[in-house]
C-alpha cells in the first residue's frame, strides 16, 4: 500500500464514555468493543499503520487508560503509542483534541476511534494540500454504508472550502467521515481554546471556518462506516459486511 508521506503522526480521539453503545459494550468503553475478536479501536489504528503513520496519540478517559494499554499491545509491538489520559470525558471531543494536540508535532492526522475505513480513504485525505489551511476534513459525496439521518454533513464551496457543517443541514455536498489533519498552531491557537474546550470538533471547524481555511477533502468510493449505535453494529454485520471483510483483510494480518 502507499505510503501517507510525511504524515507519521496520529491523534486517536477515544477520550469519550460511548454510552449510545452501552447495551453491547456494558461498562467498557465503546471502543474496546470487540469484532471478530479485535477492538473496534484497533481498526482506524492499523490502517493508519498500514498507510505509514509510525506514532500514536490515544486520547483516553482516565477511567479506562488501563485497560486501553492492555488491549493496544499488539499495536505498540508495531508503532510507538502514547495515552493522553482525558480528565472530563463528558465534554465534546473538541476537548479530546485539544489536550491531544498539545503533544502532537505541527501538522497531524486525526480520527475518530469508532469508524472503520480502507486505506484509500486516508491517502485521498493526505494528498489534499493543506497549505496555509488550519484544518482539512475529509469528506464522502456518496457513502454506501452511513446513515444519513444520524451523520454529521458538509457543505463546501466549488474551491474546496469549508462552508457549513452539522447534522441538521438540509444542503450538502459531503458526509463527514471522522478522519483530519490538523495543523497544531492552528488548533491551540489563543482564540480558539474556550471554543475546543466547550464543543465538538464539528462546531470547532465550523467557528474557525469564518477566520482560517478549512479545506475538505473529497474520498471518493472507498468503503467505511461509523459504528455509534447497536444499529450501526447490526448494519456492519449485515448490509455493510463488505466494509468490514475489506477493513480486515487490509489490516488484521499485521497482527497475527
Amino acid at each position: 500500500m502507499a505510503s501517507a508521506g510525511s504524515l507519521k503522526e496520529a491523534l486517536v480521539l477515544a477520550g469519550g464514555l460511548g454510552r449510545r453503545l452501552s447495551r453491547i459494550s456494558g461498562d467498557r468503553p465503546k471502543y474496546l468493543l470487540e469484532i471478530n475478536g479485535v477492538p473496534l479501536i484497533m481498526y482506524p489504528m492499523l490502517t493508519l499503520y498500514g498507510v505509514g503513520v509510525e506514532r500514536f496519540v490515544v486520547v483516553v478517559a482516565e477511567a479506562f487508560l488501563d485497560s486501553m494499554r492492555r488491549r493496544l499491545s499488539p499495536i505498540e509491538r508495531l508503532a510507538t503509542v502514547e495515552y493522553v489520559a482525558n480528565p472530563k470525558p463528558e465534554l465534546e471531543n473538541g476537548y479530546s483534541l485539544r489536550i491531544g494536540a498539545d503533544v502532537m508535532g505541527e501538522v497531524f492526522i486525526a480520527t475518530v476511534a469508532d469508524h472503520l475505513y480502507t486505506g484509500g480513504l486516508v491517502l485521498d485525505l493526505v494528498e489534499t494540500r493543506l497549505g496555509d489551511a488550519a484544518a482539512i476534513i475529509c469528506g464522502d459525496p456518496a457513502p454506501l454504508y452511513v446513515d444519513i439521518g444520524e451523520a454529521t454533513k458538509i457543505l463546501a464551496s466549488g474551491e474546496g472550502k469549508l462552508l457549513l457543517i452539522g447534522k441538521g443541514l438540509s444542503s450538502y455536498t459531503h458526509i463527514d467521515t471522522g478522519l483530519f489533519i490538523f495543523r497544531r498552531s492552528g488548533v491551540l491557537a489563543a482564540g480558539h481554546l474556550e471554543l475546543l474546550s466547550k464543543s465538538n470538533i464539528s462546531s470547532f471547524l465550523q467557528g474557525i471556518s469564518k477566520e482560517d481555511s478549512v479545506i475538505v477533502a473529497t474520498t471518493w468510493n472507498h468503503l467505511w462506516i461509523d459504528i455509534d449505535t447497536p444499529t450501526d453494529l447490526e448494519r456492519l454485520f449485515s448490509v455493510a459486511r463488505k466494509v468490514l471483510d475489506s477493513v480486515s483483510k487490509e489490516v488484521l494480518s499485521l497482527i497475527d
